[in-house]
């Protein structure tokens, strides 16, 4: 704007508006700062090179089960685990919320953020997700009740999620796409599909020094992800780190699952369940690895029924790990062809350290473990 005195014009940067307990839907045009008690009634985006700040303490309530903009969303192909879900089809996100584009949310250690439903009776998928462009920071904050958490697919590398906590998702807590975030310092509990996921064709996020519990997968690292995964502690996931078609390195992460994920996960009438309380406990790994060539290295795995399965054509290195007290320590399930290298791990007390199961053609370099 300009302001004008006595014929003599001079241009005035205007400021981010500051929206303080109240009602927000729609595209935002200009840079705000949310305070107070916020109420999200409908779809938030935010314009190219325009940033919303959220200030420590504030709560954003994201309505459950509405959207006043109806701006919808796409349709999520099936892919044998989502079918019969209800939140992949068009209809979902034609009636829940997601805040979504350029997004700093830096809460503190005792003032943190909180993005919730507002149903007072919260549940799985009542709202959509967080979704991040480059430039984004989401720390400090409770994420929860969402369908998905934290979405960094867009957001290339220039993204940073740290120190928050992220439960009660229905499908993935924070997921890093084909882009390559910084993902340290979360706790990230009770996730239907799994704590952290990239995607096919995915980048080369950091993914460190979280704690991921009673998710159905911990770390899922899809086709093409060369993700750096260290200093993690992954307790009672159904799948502690699962590396498909992907690289990468694994290192310094405590892996145990002594009881798998406790619940299943439910909307409406349909249910991902967990598999410990269905009777499927034992097919319950620690890591697993499929036609994939990661570097594993210097990782505690211990208490999982098989503490690493690998299947397919893959050709990991595996040292240097400690791998202990499952039913089985490595397992070659099914495995085809590759030339995985086993050495300098300890790998004792379990019911098998090293199993070959099912037909295959092996070379496996196995010397110097303990």
């Amino acid at each position: 704007g300009y302001e004008c005195q006595e014929n003599v014009c001079i241009e005035i940067e205007e400021g981010p508006v500051r929206i303080h307990d109240q009602n927000i839907s729609g595209e935002i045009k200009q840079d705000q700062i949310w305070s107070g008690t916020i109420h999200v009634t409908g779809d938030i985006w935010i314009a190219q090179n325009i940033t919303l700040t959220v200030l420590p303490g504030t709560t954003v309530f994201v309505a459950a089960h509405s959207d006043d903009q109806h701006s919808g969303g796409h349709e999520v192909p099936a892919d044998g685990y989502n079918d019969n879900d209800p939140t992949r089809l068009f209809d979902y996100p034609v009636a829940h919320i997601s805040i979504y584009g350029r997004i700093v949310a830096r809460g503190t250690p005792n003032n943190m953020i909180t993005f919730t439903s507002d149903s007072p009776t919260p549940g799985y998928a009542d709202w959509q997700a967080i979704g991040l462009e480059p430039g984004s920071i989401v720390e400090y904050c409770i994420v929860e009740y969402a369908r998905n958490g934290v979405d960094a697919s867009f957001a290339e590398d220039n993204v940073l999620i740290s120190h928050n906590i992220v439960r009660h998702i229905l499908w993935g807590g924070i997921n890093c796409g084909s882009a390559s975030p910084t993902v340290t310092y979360n706790h990230i509990y009770d996730c239907g599909h799994e704590g952290v996921d990239t995607q096919p064709e995915g980048g080369k996020p950091y993914i460190a020094y979280n704690t991921i519990e009673n998710c159905a997968g911990g770390i899922v690292i899809n086709p093409g992800a060369l993700p750096t995964v260290e200093h993690n502690i992954l307790i009672n996931n159904d799948r502690g780190i699962w590396i498909d078609r992907a690289g990468g390195i694994v290192c310094y992460n405590s892996i145990s699952s002594p009881q798998g994920a406790s619940h299943d996960w439910t909307y409406e009438n349909f249910a991902y369940e967990a598999w410990a309380p269905h009777e499927k406990y034992d097919w319950i790994w620690g890591i697993g690895i499929s036609d994939a060539s990661p570097m594993i290295s210097n990782n505690v795995l211990f208490n999982n029924p098989m503490n690493i399965m690998i299947t397919g054509n893959s050709s990991p290195t595996i040292t240097y790990n400690t791998i202990i007290d499952g039913n089985t320590g490595i397992q070659f399930h099914y495995f085809t062809s590759g030339s995985p290298k086993i050495q300098m791990n300890n790998i004792f007390g379990n019911q098998y350290n090293i199993q070959l199961l099912g037909p295959g053609i092996y070379s496996i370099n196995a010397e110097n473990n303990y």
